[in-house]
């Protein structure tokens, strides 16, 4: 099992290369979790820096994150990539972990829809971006990460947070109008 999964870190998976590392890791061989942790532990550790606060809680929550992918990876199917569903997975758990810690603002009266701003300023660099990202309260965080760079939709976002649709717009646009100031800062 060595030299296979050795092989595995060096080339392109497939579908049935990431099935065979799920089941080893699955049934509890350390040479596999170890595999899998580094094959997408940095990728996913820039997903965590997008959640967290700052770079304790990141690892914190990639270290919470792939606990939670060896406790569930005998759900993996094949249907997608194994580096998505660990994405996936860490995500999901970044999400309830920070859920717990948030105070959300709801609003009872009906918000105007905000039209998506494109940035108007020079790009930033991306260590840039994030540390503004993690300067964000956690509800702002959270609901521009999952729109931004998750693609989910207010009411995806609502679901899957257990919000309303217009606390979803609300917290987007709040994050969106202080990462502006922040920028400018």
């Amino acid at each position: 099992m060595n030299k296979q999964l050795t092989y595995m870190l060096q080339n392109d998976n497939s579908i049935n290369d990431d099935i065979l590392l799920a089941k080893e890791v699955a049934r509890g061989d350390s040479l596999a979790m170890d595999t899998l942790y580094r094959a997408y532990a940095s990728k996913i550790l820039s997903v965590c820096r997008r959640y967290a606060s700052g770079k304790e809680e990141a690892l914190d929550l990639l270290h919470d994150g792939f606990l939670r992918v060896f406790e569930k990876i005998g759900t993996y199917k094949g249907n997608s990539a194994l580096g998505i569903w660990v994405k996936r997975v860490v995500i999901n758990n970044a999400i309830n972990t920070l859920k717990s810690k948030t105070q959300w603002e709801e609003l009872t009266d009906e918000f105007p829809d905000f039209p998506d701003e494109e940035w108007q300023e020079e790009e930033a660099d991306p260590e840039t971006l994030i540390a503004l990202i993690q300067e964000l309260p956690t509800g702002y965080r959270m609901v521009l990460n999952l729109y931004v760079f998750e693609g989910m939709s207010h009411d995806e976002i609502a679901k899957e947070l257990g919000i309303n649709p217009v606390s979803s717009r609300t917290q987007l646009f709040k994050a969106r109008r202080l990462l502006k100031k922040l920028w400018k800062q």
